[in-house]
């Protein structure tokens, strides 16, 4: 999806959303795909740079039975950088709002099933 500005009446501009089919090929990388259980965001100037990594899940787990259990915790965890994408501003936000799409649906599954085993009690 793209957005296009429009000249409006008295020169106001308007943004109107054009639905566009786009093709992506891989640039110059074999195609594979690349699994990520870690985010990190960092804004820069003008841009926003998404760090995909992977942290081995036992170490994850180790971490969550320390805190759990009251005990200390490590101060860091090493894992893998999968992918960093840099992102324009505009592609962020848009990124944003097809997460926000595709998660809102999901968001609702858990609670409807708690509530339908509540209702079932």
């Amino acid at each position: 999806m793209t957005e296009k500005k429009n000249q409006g009446e008295a020169g106001s501009t308007r943004t109107q959303r054009v639905d566009l089919g786009v093709r992506l090929h891989p640039a110059a990388m074999p195609e594979q795909r690349v699994y990520s259980n870690l985010t990190v965001v960092q804004a820069g100037q003008g841009a926003v740079f998404v760090d995909f990594g992977f942290v081995e899940p036992a170490a994850l787990n180790a971490v969550i039975r320390a805190v759990q259990t009251g005990t200390n915790a490590p101060d860091n965890i090493s894992g893998q950088l999968s992918c960093r994408v840099a992102l324009s501003v505009d592609a962020a936000a848009q990124l944003a709002q097809q997460l926000a799409a595709v998660l809102k649906p999901r968001a609702g599954k858990p609670a409807a099933a708690t509530e339908a085993k509540t209702a079932e009690s």
